[in-house]
């Protein structure tokens, strides 16, 4: 079986192999995609008969998939996630996470994930989504920053504790700010659940923030994809 996972800017896959993940690949998955999109994902599947488990938060991108796919395409809704939850209208991408999260720790669980937006989650120890946080990305904070201050620099190399270059105050307000807030928040949210839950980054940008993080955070990535390798080997 082939899991995907199609975020804000990537589309993600990885085959199944047994119970874990395979080979994987990636490609920026644009709006509108062109001819050799197309041809791409048609070739990631090995046959005809492979199912393709797909979780994805936009929408607007399933029929084009459901064409290269057809019937082997099979769309995981929120609801048939295997994990209970307090929260409305969350998408599957944070459950599949969150699902990932608690069944590698067996404790409650706080998940951070970056990609075009950052994300927070607590999952509690029976487990239960408890709900998060949703913030503009590191990529989208630097554009957005970019284009409303064209005059100051692009997030540069840092320069020490206190920044002294435009481009290093730009860094420390984008990725520092951020990591300073996940802290306080996972403080925060951790007190709300008692004990020390585990604490997990994932996400296409996680590797330049984790090094800002404390030590107490675990680097896995593919959480999401990792979520869909649960469904399928239970399914």
């Amino acid at each position: 079986m082939l899991l995907a996972d199609l975020g804000g800017c990537r589309l993600k896959l990885a085959r199944m192999d047994g119970q874990s993940l395979g080979d994987r690949a990636e490609r920026v998955w644009p709006t509108v995609p062109d001819a050799a999109d197309i041809d791409w994902l048609q070739q990631q599947r090995t046959s005809s008969s492979e199912e393709v488990l797909l979780s994805t938060s936009r929408p607007a991108a399933l029929p084009l998939l459901q064409e290269a796919w057809g019937d082997a395409l099979k769309l995981v809704e929120p609801a048939a996630i295997p994990l209970e939850r307090t929260t409305t209208g969350t998408g599957s991408d944070r459950l599949l996470a969150g699902l990932a999260a608690v069944r590698l720790a067996s404790c409650a669980c706080l998940v951070v994930d970056l990609g075009t937006a950052w994300t927070l989650d607590v999952i509690d120890a029976t487990p239960c989504f408890r709900g998060g946080v949703i913030g503009p990305g590191l990529g989208m904070q630097a554009a957005a920053l970019a284009d409303a201050c064209p005059h100051l620099d692009a997030p540069g190399e840092p320069t020490g504790v206190i920044p002294t270059s435009t481009a290093a105050a730009v860094r420390a307000g984008i990725f520092e700010a951020l990591a300073v807030s996940i802290e306080s928040l996972a403080s925060r949210y951790a007190s709300e659940l008692g004990g020390c839950p585990a604490r997990f980054i994932t996400g296409g940008d996680a590797a330049q923030l984790a090094p800002l993080l404390s030590s107490d955070w675990q680097r896995v990535d593919d959480l999401v994809l990792h979520g869909l390798a649960v469904m399928a080997a239970e399914s």
